[in-house]
C-alpha cells in the first residue's frame, strides 16, 4: 500500500510539473518585453480619471434609477405584479410609481433585491447599495491584478487602478443602476471559473438580471466548455422565476408572457445596438446586433491562438457584449479586459509607436463616455438636424472603433504568437 501511495504521489507531482511548465508556455508569449518604467503610464492614467471624475461629477451624477429599482424590489416582496403596474396610477403612495417603459426578467424581479435591497428602508438602501458597489468593483480589481500578474507583472497594478478606478463603473454607480457591478460580476465569474466553477455559477446567475449583458458570456462558457457554471446560473434563474411566480400567483409563462408582450407606453428610441440607425423597430435592431456580436466572437475566438491563456480568449466576449446594450451608457466596465489586454502589448512592444497605439487604445476602451458626450456634443453644434439623435450616432461611431480595436488585438496575438514560435 505504501508503495502504490508513493508511485501515486509520484504521478500527481509529475502531472502538476507538467501543468506548471505548460502554463508557463502559454503565459511566455505575453511576457513583458519594454523595460522601460510604467510610471509615465500610471501618470497619463491616473491624471486622465482624475479629470473624468470631474467630467461625471459635473455633467452626469444623477441617481436616478435607484428609486425605480428599489420601487421594485419592494412590490415583489410584497406579491405584487410589476408588469401589470407599469404605467398604472394604482400605485403604493409610500413606495411609489412604476414607470411605463420599465422591463425587467421574470427571474430578476426577485434577484435584484441583492443590488437594490427591497428588503430595506429606502434611505438605508442607498447606503447599501454604495456600500455594494465599492465592494464588487474591489474585488473585481483585486482578481484582475493577480490574473494579469501571470501574464505581465509590469501590467497587474495599472490593471488595478483601471478597474478600481473605472470611469464607466463610477458612471453607473452615480447613475443609481447595477450595470457596473452586473459587468464586474461577469469579469470576476470569467476570472474564477476554473478554480471555481460553483461560485462563478452563482454570479452569473445574479448576472442574468440583466440578460443583455450576460447572455454573451454564457454563450463564451458554453463555447469553452464551461458547463457547470452554466448549470449553476440556471437553476439559480428558475428558482427565482418559480420564487415571483408563488409571490404574485402568476404563472412561469404568463409572467415571461408579461414581459415580453405586455404593452407598454413609449419611452423614446431606445438604443439596441450597432443596428439601431438602421431599424426603427427594436427588437429587429437588438436580434441584429446580438448576431453581429455572437458572429465576432465566433470568428476572433476562430483566429486567436490556441495556447493563448483563457483570460486573454476572452476578450471578444465582453466587447461583443457591448454591441446590443441597450443602456449601453452604464455597462461599458466590461471594456476592462480588452484594455487590459492592450495595456500588456504597450509592455510587449519596444517600438514607441506601437506602445503609445496600444496605450491610445486603453484610454479609448476606458473612457468611453467622456468619448461619447463630445462626440454627442460636436453633432449637436455641426449637424443640428441630427441633435435628436446625436447621442445613437455617436454610440455608433463609439462601436466601430470598438469593433476595429477587437479585431487589432487578434491580429496582434497571432503576429507575436508566431514570432515566439519561430
Amino acid at each position: 500500500m505504501k508503495f502504490a501511495t508513493i508511485i501515486d504521489k509520484t504521478r500527481q507531482d509529475k502531472t502538476r510539473q507538467d501543468k506548471t511548465r505548460q502554463d508557463k508556455t502559454t503565459y511566455c508569449f505575453l511576457k513583458d518585453s519594454n523595460q522601460k518604467s510604467s510610471l509615465s503610464l500610471i501618470f497619463i492614467f491616473i491624471s486622465l480619471s482624475a479629470f473624468c471624475f470631474w467630467w461625471l461629477f459635473k455633467y452626469w451624477f444623477k441617481f436616478d434609477d435607484l428609486p425605480t429599482q428599489w420601487r421594485v424590489c419592494v412590490y415583489t416582496l410584497r406579491g405584487i405584479d410589476l408588469y401589470s403596474l407599469r404605467g398604472s396610477k394604482n400605485f403604493i403612495p409610500e413606495i411609489g410609481s412604476i414607470y411605463a417603459g420599465f422591463h425587467a426578467a421574470p427571474w430578476g424581479l426577485l434577484l435584484e433585491n441583492v443590488f437594490y435591497a427591497g428588503f430595506l428602508e429606502y434611505e438605508q438602501a442607498k447606503i447599501y447599495f454604495l456600500v455594494m458597489n465599492f465592494i464588487v468593483i474591489l474585488t473585481a480589481s483585486i482578481i484582475l491584478y493577480r490574473t494579469i500578474n501571470n501574464i505581465s507583472s509590469k501590467s497587474s497594478f495599472l490593471a488595478f487602478l483601471m478597474s478600481l478606478l473605472s470611469a464607466d463603473f463610477l458612471a453607473s454607480t452615480s447613475a443609481g443602476n447595477a450595470g457596473g457591478m452586473i459587468c464586474a460580476i461577469l469579469v470576476i465569474s470569467w476570472a474564477v471559473c476554473d478554480e471555481h466553477p460553483y461560485t462563478a455559477g452563482i454570479l452569473l446567475g445574479l448576472a442574468m438580471i440583466k440578460p443583455q449583458d450576460a447572455l454573451i458570456i454564457c454563450f463564451m462558457f458554453l463555447l469553452m466548455k464551461r458547463f457547470v457554471p452554466l448549470i449553476v446560473a440556471a437553476v439559480i434563474d428558475i428558482v427565482a422565476w418559480f420564487a415571483v411566480s408563488v409571490l404574485t400567483n402568476k404563472g412561469m409563462i404568463e409572467l415571461m408572457r408579461e414581459f415580453l408582450f405586455a404593452p407598454s407606453s413609449s419611452v423614446g428610441r431606445p438604443f439596441a445596438g450597432i443596428f439601431s440607425l438602421m431599424f426603427d423597430n427594436f427588437l429587429v435592431a437588438m436580434g441584429l446586433s446580438m448576431l453581429a456580436g455572437i458572429i465576432f466572437v465566433c470568428l476572433m475566438f476562430m483566429f486567436i491562438p490556441e495556447k493563448t491563456p483563457l483570460f486573454v480568449k476572452s476578450y471578444p466576449a465582453f466587447m461583443a457584449l457591448t454591441f446590443w446594450s441597450y443602456s449601453y451608457l452604464n455597462d461599458l466596465y466590461v471594456l476592462i479586459i480588452p484594455a487590459c489586454i492592450c495595456l500588456m502589448f504597450t509592455f510587449h512592444n519596444n517600438k514607441s509607436l506601437r506602445r503609445w497605439l496600444w496605450f491610445i487604445s486603453i484610454i479609448y476602451c476606458q473612457y468611453g463616455i467622456i468619448f461619447r458626450s463630445i462626440q454627442a456634443r460636436v453633432i449637436r453644434a455641426v449637424f443640428p438636424v441630427y441633435a435628436d439623435i446625436s447621442m445613437d450616432i455617436s454610440r455608433t461611431l463609439y462601436e466601430s472603433v470598438i469593433i476595429i480595436i477587437g479585431t487589432l488585438i487578434c491580429l496582434e496575438l497571432r503576429k507575436i504568437y508566431e514570432e515566439v514560435k519561430s
